[in-house]
């Protein structure tokens, strides 16, 4: 037997309602949906590329041609398909055991919370240089912070690669900076002189964290957009991934071979 509710029901819980905000926008059902000012349906769809909805969501304003065409550059040169790397390695693995979608792409998204590698590490990096940037402004040399930076053996992101020396995915995407004006930006420039100063003490030099940080940067990004455009680009090659090693005929996918692991003991005294 239904009860109807009685309008004392009603009134507790209007009281009790919570009430959201957005500038981002909403959905009026069954007639148009709202994103950042715009038309979803009668002004964007098949008008904007996956870079440029990335842009529109996050910054609220429709990325410039140049813009877009820079974003959509770095999410494609930063994409591999390689099962070797490792958030890559999760995702084929989640896939070959059995688990569904979203689990599988999840393990990824777990790897890139790092300093070494990811999303989290292009976000780290801007934050590095903003902040070297306003030490110096402040009076602190470059170089007196990347020494206390060695004297205090911290992980500098960004900068260097932990297998092979230099990074392959640089050149084309300053090249597309460079084509569309956005190679001379403040922020790279002051990225470069960082360079010069870890080349010195270090070592080592940009790697493709740094140089999205810092094209971001000139964008207009903030820290917290910079955290999720690094979220964004990898899910790409998670969903394909994921895919290729969930089929029927694909091989488990394990981490390590037994062989591979080699068991080191405390000795007794």
């Amino acid at each position: 037997m239904s009860v109807k509710a009685s309008d004392r029901d009603i009134a507790t819980l209007r009281l009790w309602q919570q009430k959201a905000y957005s500038d981002l926008g909403g959905v009026n059902p069954d007639q148009s949906v709202t994103l950042a000012g715009y038309n979803l349906f009668s002004e964007l769809v098949g008008n904007l590329s996956l870079a440029a909805c990335f842009h529109l969501y996050i910054k609220k304003t429709l990325p410039s041609p140049q813009v877009e065409r820079l974003l959509s550059a770095i999410v494609t040169a930063t994409v591999y398909p390689d099962i070797r790397i490792w958030p890559n390695r999760a995702v084929a693995f989640c896939a070959s055991a059995g688990t569904g979608n979203a689990a599988g792409v999840a393990s990824g998204m777990l790897g890139m919370e790092g300093l070494m590698f990811g999303g989290d590490c292009v976000a780290e990096c801007f934050r590095f240089l903003r902040d070297l940037k306003v030490a110096e402004l402040n009076g602190m040399s470059l170089e007196s912070q990347i020494a206390k930076a060695k004297a205090e053996k911290l992980k500098i992101p960004g900068f260097g690669r932990p297998i092979v020396k230099g990074d392959e995915r640089l050149k084309p995407i300053l090249k597309v900076a460079e084509e569309v004006g956005l190679a001379e930006g403040s922020f790279l420039s002051f990225g470069r002189k960082v360079e010069m100063v870890l080349d010195k003490e270090f070592g080592i030099r940009f790697n493709v964290a740094a140089m999205i940080a810092c094209l971001l940067g000139d964008m207009g990004y903030s820290y917290t957009e910079v955290r999720a455009f690094g979220t964004l680009f990898p899910m790409i090659s998670f969903l394909g991934i994921f895919h290729e090693h969930s089929r029927p005929d694909a091989k488990p996918v394990f981490p390590l071979a037994i062989s591979d692991i080699e068991y080191i003991e405390e000795s007794v005294s």
